[in-house]
């Protein structure tokens, strides 16, 4: 295991579940970033990065779903620039799908916009624009989760706007104003496994098509370590000396968050961003805020206290049992600092 804590702090709890996911073969290697006021206190990588490489807290890991607190990052800088109105309609779409509904999932947009799962963002957009909506979710009025759909149709949106590439705009508006120049949207994934209890098998054709090798995935495919993926997220808080003027609309709950059924997590969605969610631990203050990713990352800041955290593992479990390894690690870290 790689190691680097500052202020003296004695990360007992935290390393506990770091060796119950790595020792307990749950994932094959992780990192956990801990920072405190902007300052680290805690970076970690444990396990390995592929079967035989040990993993460093430089290796770059796939977000997933964390991803979209990107994409919702440049929309906050795009709206600041005028460039986006959020609430405005767009068009060619069914009425009343704003940028803000795309964001905070009550868009509803039909089972087949988000097929082929992985495919170029370009031909979800299109496909989304012909899609009928799914009736049972009326668009601004109840929300249906979108792993994909949604944040292509945001990428060509955005690209419209600007008259320039997603993954340009990305890179200049988000990753470059946190200093997070490790990160991006690649068609070349970083290393993701499948599997449980040891027995892991590369997701790239399986879970990731090797078709789809080469695509930008704005809504899940954004990949880097563990320290730039929560610096994305400080930058949208009130400590971030660079925070966009539009922020707080994005950060700040609007909306019921209605994740899995069976997991009995409670939370509110802001624009892009899980507000106040109970995945976040017991000592987490309401206004925390951040996302998570198909069993295998989580990330969050804290306002009240100033406190950033991600933690990624890069095996993804196939079973719903084992899909709460990230969920403990938060209070474990509030513990460990005494918060």
């Amino acid at each position: 295991m790689v190691e680097v804590t500052l202020l003296g702090t004695n990360f007992a709890r935290t390393e506990k579940q770091v060796s119950r996911r790595i020792d307990g073969e749950e994932w094959l290697g992780m990192q956990c970033f801990v920072a405190l006021r902007g300052q680290t206190v805690l970076e970690l990588a444990a396990g390995e990065s592929a079967p035989g490489i040990a993993m460093t807290t430089d290796d770059p890991l796939r977000w997933t779903c964390s991803s979209k607190v990107v994409t919702a990052s440049l929309f906050a800088r795009l709206a600041d620039a005028g460039l986006i109105d959020l609430h405005a309609p767009i068009p060619g779409y069914a009425e009343r799908v704003t940028a803000a509904r795309l964001l905070n999932h009550s868009v509803g947009l039909g089972e087949r916009a988000e097929e082929p799962f992985l495919a170029p963002y370009e031909r979800v957009a299109e496909r989304a624009r012909n899609e009928p909506h799914h009736p049972g979710f009326p668009v601004g009025q109840q929300r249906r989760y979108s792993s994909f759909a949604n944040f292509a149709v945001l990428a060509t949106l955005a690209e419209r706007a600007t008259g320039r590439a997603f993954t340009e705009l990305v890179n200049r508006e988000v990753f470059a104003r946190c200093g997070a120049l490790d990160s991006g949207f690649t068609g070349e994934p970083a290393p993701t496994w499948i599997g449980d209890s040891g027995s892991v098998r590369p997701a790239l054709g399986e879970l990731i098509p090797a078709e789809s090798l080469g695509a930008v995935f704005p809504g899940v495919g954004c990949s880097g370590p563990a320290r730039e993926l929560a610096a994305v997220v400080r930058g949208m808080s009130p400590h971030a000396e660079d925070r966009p003027r539009s922020a707080p609309e994005f950060v700040t709950a609007t909306a019921p968050f209605v994740p899995c059924q069976r997991s009995g997590d409670t939370a509110e969605w802001g624009l892009g961003f899980v507000v106040g969610w109970s995945r976040f631990g017991r000592c987490a203050s309401p206004d925390s805020f951040g996302h998570a990713g198909c069993r295998s990352s989580l990330v969050m800041h804290d306002p009240r206290h100033d406190l950033s955290i991600a933690v990624i593992g890069n095996t993804i479990s196939e079973s719903l049992v084992r899909s709460e390894r990230v969920k403990p690690f938060i209070p474990a870290i509030y513990d460990d600092l005494g918060l």
